[in-house]
């Protein structure tokens, strides 16, 4: 039984590394009105209520793909649960924030997070070895909606970078014929 249906309490996993709870992580609604009891299946849109955050990382000066593949993500500082109200599908994101570690997909990470504004927080952690980066984001992250980040990766090293530039050619060939 749903003792408030004006504020039912749902929750995000903090931890959507594997399929299971990321799809846990969902909250569908949908409504129709004015339906007449048939025999015939009624059809219904829903849509879903949490917000899709979409990672997806790009090398930048010092770090090759490979060097990517072993990067720790996560989404830090939102809140990770809400009340929906059912008679009109509004969510309101309540509770303390907490961190989200999101599904790999490869060539991207995904999350599943309750619908906020977030206003000038670290909202991605990255930890690439000992290096640690974070991305800070002013974002209105709304129902149904999905937001992608893509994000560039430059190694640093205190203040010091260093990169080798381009070979000069000098546009000639010094070969010749032999024999």
């Amino acid at each position: 039984g749903i003792s408030n249906i004006a504020a039912l309490p749902i929750a995000v996993k903090t931890d959507q590394s594997n399929e299971v709870n990321y799809k846990a992580s969902d909250f569908l609604w949908g409504k129709n009105t004015g339906i007449a009891p048939t025999k015939d299946p009624v059809s219904m849109m829903v849509k879903h209520l949490t917000s899709n955050i979409i990672i997806k990382l790009v090398p930048g000066d010092g770090y090759s793909v490979d060097d990517l593949a072993t990067a720790k993500i996560e989404i830090c500082g939102l809140q990770t649960n809400a009340t929906v109200n059912l008679t009109n599908g509004e969510i309101t994101a309540t509770g303390i924030s907490a961190d989200i570690t999101p599904i790999n997909e490869t060539t991207q990470y995904r999350a599943l997070v309750i619908p906020q504004n977030v206003t000038g927080i670290d909202l991605v952690r990255i930890k690439i070895g000992d290096n640690t980066y974070l991305l800070n984001q002013t974002i209105n992250l709304l129902p149904n909606r999905q937001y992608t980040s893509t994000i560039t990766i430059n190694r640093s090293s205190q203040g010091i970078n260093i990169g080798i530039g381009e070979w000069e050619e000098d546009d000639m060939d010094y070969g010749g014929t032999v024999g």
